[in-house]
């Protein structure tokens, strides 16, 4: 009674800054150390508190600390959820002592460990006399907190002379802090000669101290993060060595002086500790922030267009945008997807303004344009696991458009809606990072925050990672719209060429803004911007360029430094692009243009007036490692004739093949061309054959890509039912202009298994000119090769170094080529490339035609083989080219013991997923192997 009465008259905070975990043993010297006099009482709980003042003089810190009812995990695991129900602290501690592990880092009795990693040991599966690992999944050690400790030492703190304990040994001066892994269980590993102990020590060879109660707080921790999350951090003092004898006596000489030692290091880490500004609301301070970001981010446009969208099953769909928000909501995670200057971000800025203005909805924008090159750099470092999953989040935050971290947004309501916008996912480079920040994005949505909505924006990237995303498209503005916009007798006269880019909103924009609505092409109407409203004329605008393609190259990222870009194209053209907007004012040193078409445009300048540089490296600069072929087809467009046109394909089509089919299909829809009709038949024709693949996906991805040649182009070509026909109809093309390479083209591609082939055919493959070098990959799988044959290629491929990068290309024509082959010495080249090859696209094809082999050999023993070796290697291959196994499994004409060898693959495949959404999405992969196996592909 006494307890209840005097909490019932004191008024403290219902948050703390600090609450500290400990047992019984240690409980005494933490509040005695933190000087924590007063206590309260919540449902049976003495919570002991008290303040600590902040060294940054900001004010004190609220610190409560209560003690576990016994030793071991569930009990502190009880604990620190009531912790979290009744205080929701910024940072929680666990203090107490452990036994340190003699002979690593140095360690000595007395020392204070900190953990940066948390294994909990107990969680085995026994199954057919054997042990198998599992993972909790545990709440991970704060970096801020680590972060501090390391300031503590830099600035040479002296924490321990708080502690109050004389100390055993006077031979040792002071304690040091380490950081370090933390073994975690239910057990008291108190004897050295224990089997389990040195099973752990040998397993865990990083591990500094053993310990009974921090898994449970970080499990409650890592449970209760959807409503709250909190900085963690274990603070242990060694007490005893556990893989010693006498480490009983050792504890019980040392124990006072080690929980003394930990309190201390844990008044320093709060003194330290820079003191949390609360704001009565930080959500009202946030949404007034978002609200004037908006205003001067998406100022309202002097003419609003009508934009519609639609879905991918309905083709000739026109929803209005303003029912976007409520197909979100439907759908939970919703990508919009739309080509370059079809007002994807102004169609999210439109919508996050509408958000704000509903009470119980939180708006979220985060802007990949600001993304940077060292962004990837951390995320790419960190392994996409539970554990790291604060520590992407955080990263991906730092892009939002106004300030944004992880405390505030656990500090939001609770019962509130979260809407992320997320714009510009094309303008991130390289896939393996966007797949983080999908990755990212979608388990926040589905397992971190549920209350939580998501809405994409990309271009017309092709990306095989999103099957959970509902995917929407902007649709072009109505003809109608264009014509009211621009006059119904100069509508009239225009191009189709013309009519067809006014119905973007983007060069709608220009063309009215210019008073000139014959764009030609996307370059030329960008190209016009810079020469008639910019005033530049060919030299500045050469060297802005340069200058642009050098900061895509540099940046990897639509921001670049500000100072660089300017010293690179002059104080007169940096003044001239600022006071114009056409480049933003710097923030933080860097700067990015106002829309990222002109970038495009002004690196794929470059890329056209310089012949030398096209090929790998500089395709993948320009496209952000194939996020958007946009550069691309610009560059095609501003060569100056169709030869050049063609060049330009043929490299194009060495790095990427869709890539360079883009190009032509939207060569061919222009009158201008941009290539030869030679040029378009031919890829038209290479891409054909691929509709008779054995691979289900390959064939899927085909009929896609050929939706995007005129029907009277395409249907010919998709309506062969065979090799024959398709070969008979190439036959029968011919153009008056006899261009050689296309005749000799043609006689290649020709050539079917009853036509002789041998060692002049094959070495084709090595040709520079890429189409030629491509089909004899191709037309070689058609033939039955015999064992000079195939030794050939193979000596083709270790003969050409993997360095250079024509050779690289060759290379993987070669591992393509292979897999039509299944004998043993084809297979041992192929995980040769699969481990070794520097080039990822012949990892890639490696491990496609690996799949290719063990699929169709009658030879039981070779395929097990392949597929146990692929299993050994599903740890460290890419996510790209597990992919493609994934997709490559999918074979029309595989033998009939293939789904048995198939499903353990994919089993272990989705079991060594990190999240779980990609065990999610592994899961529907094996789901629609087992519909494409069972009843064929008509029904996926």
């Amino acid at each position: 009674m006494k307890e209840e009465s005097k909490n019932i008259v004191e008024n403290i905070p219902s948050i703390a800054d600090f609450a500290i975990i400990t047992t019984e043993v240690e409980f005494e010297a933490v509040k005695d150390i933190l000087g924590l006099k007063d206590f309260i009482r919540k449902e049976g709980r003495t919570y002991f508190y008290g303040q600590v003042v902040s060294s940054d003089g900001g004010g004190n810190h609220f610190v409560v600390c209560s003690k576990c009812r016994s030793r071991s995990n569930l009990p502190a695991n009880s604990l620190t959820q009531d912790v979290v129900k009744h205080w929701k602290p910024d940072f929680t501690l666990v203090v107490g002592i452990a036994g340190g592990v003699e002979g690593r880092e140095n360690i000595n009795l007395g020392d204070v460990v900190v953990h940066n990693h948390l294994e909990y040991y107990e969680f085995i599966k026994e199954i057919g006399g054997q042990k198998k690992k599992r993972i909790l999944e545990l709440e991970v050690s704060s970096p801020l907190i680590l972060d501090i400790v390391d300031i503590i030492n830099y600035r040479n703190v002296r924490w321990w002379e708080e502690i109050k304990a004389p100390i055993p040994e006077q031979k040792i001066v002071n304690p040091k802090v380490l950081s370090g892994e933390i073994l975690c269980g239910d057990k008291l590993l108190g004897c050295p000669d224990s089997v389990l102990l040195k099973e752990l020590l040998d397993l865990h060879d990083k591990a500094v101290a053993v310990e009974m109660e921090s898994g449970g707080v970080a499990r409650a921790l890592y449970e209760a993060k959807v409503q709250h999350m909190t900085h963690f951090l274990v603070i242990r003092g060694v007490s005893d060595y556990c893989n010693r004898l006498e480490n009983q006596q050792m504890r019980d000489t040392w124990k006072e002086y080690a929980m003394q030692a930990a309190a201390s290091l844990a008044l320093a880490i709060i003194k330290n500790t820079p003191k949390k500004n609360r704001v009565q609301s930080m959500y009202e301070q946030y949404r007034s922030s978002f609200k004037k970001k908006l205003q001067t981010a998406f100022p309202k446009p002097q003419v609003e267009f009508k934009l519609t969208f639609k879905s991918k099953s309905a083709p000739d769909e026109r929803m209005p945008i303003e029912s976007l928000r409520e197909k979100t909501m439907d759908e939970k995670r919703v990508i919009l997807r739309g080509p370059a200057g079809s007002s994807k971000t102004i169609t999210l800025g439109k919508l996050a303004g509408h958000l704000l203005e509903i009470d119980n909805i939180i708006p979220l924008f985060l802007n990949l344009r600001d993304w940077r090159k060292e962004y990837s750099e951390e995320l790419s470092k960190l392994e996409s696991t539970s554990q790291t999953f604060n520590l992407r989040l955080d990263i991906l935050l730092r892009v939002s458009i106004v300030d944004l971290n992880l405390i505030m947004l656990n500090d939001f309501p609770a019962n509130s809606l979260k809407f992320i916008l997320l714009d510009g996912l094309n303008e991130v480079y390289g896939e393996n990072i966007i797949r983080q920040i999908i990755d990212t994005l979608d388990e926040y949505i589905r397992l971190k925050a549920p209350n939580t909505y998501g809405l994409m924006a990309d271009r017309l990237a092709l990306r095989d990672f999103l099957p959970r995303w509902r995917k929407y498209m902007l649709n072009p503005l109505d003809s109608e719209e264009v014509r009211r916009e621009i006059g119904e007798e100069t509508y009239a006269h225009l191009s189709q060429a013309d009519k067809n880019l006014l119905e973007s909103p983007y060069f709608l924009d220009q063309a009215l803004k210019s008073n000139s609505p014959r764009l030609g092409s996307k370059a030329k109407a960008i190209q016009s911007f810079f020469i008639d409203q910019m005033g530049f004329n060919k030299v500045p605008l050469d060297c802005l360029a340069k200058s642009a393609f050098n900061m895509y190259n540099e940046y990897h990222s639509p921001s670049f430094n500000a100072e660089k870009f300017k010293q690179e194209i002059g104080i007169d053209t940096w003044k001239k692009l600022l006071y114009a907007g056409v480049v933003k004012k710097p923030v933080n040193g860097y700067t990015q243009f106002d829309h990222q078409l002109k970038h495009d445009y002004l690196s794929s300048r470059y890329l056209a007036q310089n012949k030398e540089i096209w090929g790998m490296n500089s395709f993948d600069t320009v496209s952000f490692q194939s996020s958007s072929f946009e550069p691309l087809l610009m560059a095609l467009e501003q060569l100056p004739d169709t030869l050049q046109g063609d060049e330009f394909v043929r490299s194009v089509y060495d790095w990427n093949w869709v890539a360079a089919i883009t190009c032509v299909a939207k060569a061919v829809r222009n009158e201008n061309r941009f290539c030869t009709q030679e040029m378009a038949i031919t890829v038209l024709a290479i891409i054909s054959e691929k509709l008779f693949d054995p691979m289900y996906w390959t064939r899927r991805r085909v009929r896609k890509i050929l939706n995007m040649f005129p029907s009277e182009i395409a249907d010919k070509f998709e309506n062969t039912k065979n090799l024959k026909n398709l070969v008979t109809l190439v036959k029968d093309i011919n153009y008056e202009r006899k261009k050689r390479w296309f005749l000799k083209w043609k006689k290649l591609f020709s050539l079917l298994p009853e036509a002789p082939f041998g060692e002049k055919e094959i070495i084709i493959i090595t040709e520079r000119n890429s189409i030629l070098g491509w089909t004899a990959s191709n037309v070689i799988k058609r033939f039955n090769l015999n064992d000079a044959d195939l030794r050939q290629l193979r000596t083709i491929y270790n003969s050409h170094d993997e360095n250079t990068p024509r050779d690289t290309t060759i290379r993987w024509r070669v591992v393509h080529a292979l897999g039509a082959f299944d004998i043993k010495e084809n297979v041992k080249l192929l995980f040769f490339a699969l481990d070794n090859d520097s080039y990822h696209w012949t990892r890639y094809g490696a491990a496609r035609s690996l799949v290719e082999i063990a699929a169709k050999t009658e030879n039981d023993n070779l395929c097990r083989d392949v597929i146990v070796k692929l299993k050994q290697r599903i740890e460290i291959l890419p996510p790209k080219v597990m992919e493609e196994v994934g997709r490559a499994v999918f074979y029309k004409e595989a033998q009939a013991s293939w789904y048995d060898q198939v499903i353990p693959l994919l089993e272990k495949v989705r079991d060594s997923q990190k999240t779980g959404s990609n065990r999610e999405r592994w899961n529907k992969t094996m789901k629609k192997f087992e519909r494409f196996f069972r009843e064929g592909e008509n029904n996926l």
